[in-house]
């Protein structure tokens, strides 16, 4: 079962995108991490995730009664 998902997701920071076109899911159990250089806005991804930032663009959902942070 899919538990939380992303769409699309862009952030951009003035004219210059830190990511676009992020498409992802999470299974229920599923352990997951973030690799990526320095920069490639892995902390704010995580922020989106968790609801401290609202993305450029894009959707990020979470089922009913899951709770990230």
């Amino acid at each position: 079962m899919i538990i939380a998902q992303g769409h699309n997701l862009e952030q951009r920071f003035g004219a210059a995108p830190i990511f676009s076109k992020v498409n992802f899911s999470i299974e229920n159990n599923a352990r997951i991490g973030l690799v990526g250089p320095n920069g490639a806005g892995k902390t704010t991804l995580l922020k989106i995730m968790t609801g401290r930032q609202e993305a450029s663009q894009g959707e990020f959902t979470v089922n009913k009664g899951i709770e990230l942070g």
